[in-house]
């Protein structure tokens, strides 16, 4: 189990940032937030975050058979 935030950025040819975004991972490695900064100034002016939203599943007995 890790977290973490990845950062993927966009230059120009003259390397320029011109955008960043970060991805943020939660400690079971789902991607919980994604903040954009769309100018690449540093000032992210936009920021989602998610939610993963699962039933559990109880475990279920599994029958085995031997084989003679």
């Amino acid at each position: 189990m890790s977290c973490g935030i990845w950062e993927s950025g966009f230059r120009r040819l003259a390397g320029v940032l011109t955008k960043r975004v970060h991805y943020v991972y939660g400690v079971f490695d789902h991607l919980i937030a994604t903040e954009v900064d769309s100018t690449g100034s540093g000032t992210y002016n936009k920021i989602e975050h998610y939610v993963l939203d699962v039933q559990p599943e109880a475990p279920r007995a599994q029958r085995w058979e031997q084989r003679a």
